[in-house]
């Protein structure tokens, strides 16, 4: 069975990690002795009235938006304000994971070996999946992250090596079980990344600026990865398509990433068995386990609630002929790795 888990920015954020963008924006605003004149009203402009930092709580949608400001004749300006922010990001998102410890190698390992086999025994509703049968399992991993902690634990559950066999007795056979690296879909702080928006629907355009083929690689996010030839995108593309299950944690399913929610709605529909499982937090609100029909009740509400966004783009397939298909764990408590890669507040001095 092939299973793909694809992690969000919620991973980062339990783990205890401060990579929200305005945990990063908070900082760069203030301001450097090397910021140039455009670079300053920018930061000015993040502190106050609309550019607050709360209307930049997603600063890829953000940065699409803000091109209303620009025409022809000033695009540099915008262009220079993109690459600073993004040149920002990256050394705050190292210094965040620069970090994080991984001394204590086998509890961590057990943490998350616990958590891709057993996670699929938590749903709300909805048969269990086993993954103890004698069928070999193959795991993937899907990353929107820029940070490499996701990779690090891998690499601790494959004892250093770029892939992982995992065995398990199945009455009186050894089934052997193969964990793979990480796949970045928009590339990491270690290489190069990939920040921008998801089509060009996205830009803010009543400024007036022609959107030449050099504007769209540079902020159109699929296209900056061909124009890159980055290999995460269609190596993602092709794993999502060969899998059975699909488990994603700490996603908030944002515009920006349309491309991907797309790619699995299309993955559901071609293949009833398909299953998508969601690892969603319920907040102040916890689901009781104890009323059968309350349990069927909320997991479709949750599951209507996250397919809606995947399916913003317009699509006209009937969303409750793929709720079948979809299982909910709320508050899963298998993946506390925070205590052991960060036992204490993450802080980074600029």
């Amino acid at each position: 069975m092939n299973i793909t888990y694809i992690f969000g920015n919620g991973f980062d954020l339990h783990v205890g990690l401060h990579t929200r963008y305005s945990d990063f924006l908070e900082e760069y605003v203030d301001l450097s002795g090397r910021d140039s004149n455009n670079i300053i009203l920018f930061k000015d402009q993040l502190r106050s009235g609309k550019d607050h930092i709360q209307w930049w709580s997603d600063a890829e949608a953000a940065l699409g938006r803000h091109l209303d400001e620009y025409d022809d004749d000033t695009l540099d300006g915008y262009l220079e304000r993109v690459l600073d922010l993004e040149e920002e990001m990256v050394e705050y998102l190292q210094r965040q994971q620069d970090l994080c410890r991984f001394d204590d190698q086998t509890s961590i390992g057990n943490v998350f070996k616990d958590f891709i086999y057993n996670s699929f025994q938590d749903f709300l509703h909805g048969n269990a999946i086993d993954m103890n049968g004698s069928e070999e399992n193959r795991f993937h991993f899907l990353s929107f992250n820029y940070t490499s902690v996701l990779d690090r634990v891998l690499e601790i559950c494959m004892d250093g090596k770029g892939f992982g066999l995992l065995s398990r007795r199945v009455e009186n056979a050894t089934v052997y079980d193969w964990l793979y690296s990480v796949c970045h879909l928009h590339g990491s702080v270690d290489t190069s990344i990939v920040m921008g928006v998801n089509d060009e629907s996205q830009l803010g355009l009543a400024g007036g600026v022609s959107v030449t083929s050099e504007l769209r690689w540079k902020i159109i996010k699929p296209e900056m990865n061909e124009m890159a030839q980055l290999p995460g995108a269609a190596k993602g593309m092709e794993i999502i398509d060969n899998s059975d299950v699909i488990a994603i944690y700490g996603v908030s399913f944002g515009e920006t990433d349309q491309l991907w929610w797309s790619r699995i709605i299309d993955w559901l529909k071609e293949d009833g068995s398909h299953i998508l499982v969601l690892f969603l937090r319920t907040g102040e609100r916890r689901v009781r386990r104890t009323i059968a029909w309350e349990n069927v009740e909320r997991s479709r509400q949750m599951g209507r609630t996250i397919l809606s966004k995947m399916l913003r783009n317009g699509s006209i397939y009937p969303m409750e002929d793929l709720l079948s298909q979809v299982r909910i764990v709320t508050d899963t408590k298998r993946l506390e790795l925070r205590p052991l890669i960060c036992p204490e507040p993450v802080t980074a001095d600029m």
